[in-house]
């Protein structure tokens, strides 16, 4: 549901505070009854899940609103990037061709990074019998910029505001201020019952690359039908920009560099790939979609500018990471984890001591990772 009378819409100077006092007047719904209330909102839990992974969840236990901020309301509903809003069926293929080859393009390079690797594959600590592994390629591509069947929510209305008060520049790859008056949108999304039990709705948190260390993130998914201002949990709240307010939030999270920076190892790798499409992401996205044939896939690429390449170099190489410390990488993602028992505390000690365990040691050092490959 989208508030729509247009005569009484917010300054977005009023956004943040009306944000917080309806959050600190809506019960929490969503806890398990293994879970408990935590203080600390910049804190993250590990959360077990169905399927015997883990995610490192953002600290919710006292909120009960998930936020997501677009700095542009179309009345005529949420702009998704990767559902385009196109009515000719050959352009809106080819639309939704080039974002999922782009998908599994990120998801082939992030799977040899590493200590992406280590974490997908997972870590058997045998004091506690269990394998801790976590990774979602899918989701961290949306907290790379590409287009995603995704929502991007972020429990921190802080952040929510940033988006939806400074544009990103695609030209200069860059966030600027709005000014102009117009409307942006901050969308609520209710949580009226665990994550886990709530359908399309799923955690990212903390996984080992930077862009995901203060966004805070959760994924809600769309489907190609999905009306997302219609749905029952959501309620989209517009307001009208100014500059005091896009400039604060501009200057807290530094332009944008304190979310998106652009100097980190993933960013620079996407960077250098550019315009270059391998021929095994054209080949997966064939086999989820065996109505295409690859060649056509090949020509509609090439006249978007793209040029198709084999796959010989479509992974970080000992050259990408000779400056990257794995280790303080490695040690910087561990102290993101708050344990809340005595359990979580050996995990999260077993998880720290890692680079000097002889079975994982080669993650840590990029001859012993390289020297098989």
């Amino acid at each position: 549901m989208i508030y729509k009378n247009e005569n009484l819409y917010p300054k977005a100077s009023q956004i943040a505070s009306i944000l917080k006092k309806m959050q600190a007047n809506i019960s929490v719904l969503h806890l398990t009854p293994t879970e408990h209330v935590v203080d600390g909102e910049d804190k993250y839990l590990l959360s077990h899940l169905a399927n015997g992974r883990f995610v490192i969840k953002p600290n919710i236990t006292k909120q009960g609103f998930l936020y997501y901020g677009n700095c542009k309301y179309d009345s005529e509903g949420y702009i998704s990037r990767y559902y385009p809003r196109e009515r000719n069926l050959k352009n809106l293929h080819d639309t939704l061709m080039l974002n999922n080859v782009h998908l599994e393009q990120f998801k082939l390079l992030v799977e040899t990074f590493p200590l992406y690797e280590l974490l997908n594959k997972g870590i058997y600590i045998p004091e506690l019998g269990i394998k801790f592994s976590l990774g979602n390629s899918y989701g961290l591509a949306s907290a790379y910029g590409l287009p995603s069947p995704y929502v991007n929510f972020t429990s921190s209305i802080d952040v929510a505001m940033f988006y939806a008060t400074n544009r990103y520049n695609e030209e200069k790859d860059s966030f600027e201020p709005i000014d102009d008056g117009s409307l942006g949108i901050i969308y609520i999304y209710m949580l009226k019952e665990p994550i886990g039990q709530t359908a399309d709705l799923s955690t990212l948190g903390i996984q080992i690359f930077e862009r995901t260390h203060d966004t805070k993130q959760f994924l809600y998914t769309l489907s190609p039908l999905d009306n997302f201002n219609e749905n029952k949990n959501v309620f989209g709240l517009p307001f009208h920009q100014d500059k005091e307010t896009s400039m604060f939030y501009s200057k807290k999270f530094e332009c944008g560099k304190k979310l998106q920076p652009t100097n980190d190892v993933l960013s620079k790798k996407m960077h250098s790939i550019g315009k270059l499409i391998y021929e095994k992401a054209i080949d997966i996205n064939i086999q989820k979609n065996p109505d295409d044939t690859k060649q056509e896939n090949i020509e509609t690429l090439k006249e978007k500018g793209f040029t198709v390449v084999d796959d010989r170099h479509l992974l970080f190489s000992e050259s990408d990471l000779v400056e990257v410390d794995l280790e303080s990488m490695w040690d910087t993602f561990v102290k993101k984890i708050t344990p809340q028992n005595e359990r979580e505390v050996k995990l999260v000690e077993y998880l720290r001591l890692l680079p000097t365990k002889e079975e994982y040691k080669k993650y840590f050092n990029l001859n012993r990772y390289y020297e098989k490959r």
